[in-house]
């Protein structure tokens, strides 16, 4: 907020946002849905 210096904040503003979430593959992505459903379906409960 101290970088703001004489900007005012509105609902609705746009925003630019980036989040470091760790480097995944592209294949990695693509399979881990499904390897989430494998795992939830073999649970016995």
């Amino acid at each position: 907020m101290k970088k703001l210096k004489g900007l005012d904040l509105a609902p609705g503003m746009p925003v630019e946002a980036f989040f470091s979430t760790g480097s995944q593959t592209i294949l990695s992505y693509l399979v881990k849905p499904l390897a989430d459903q494998m795992a939830r379906a073999f649970r016995e409960e």
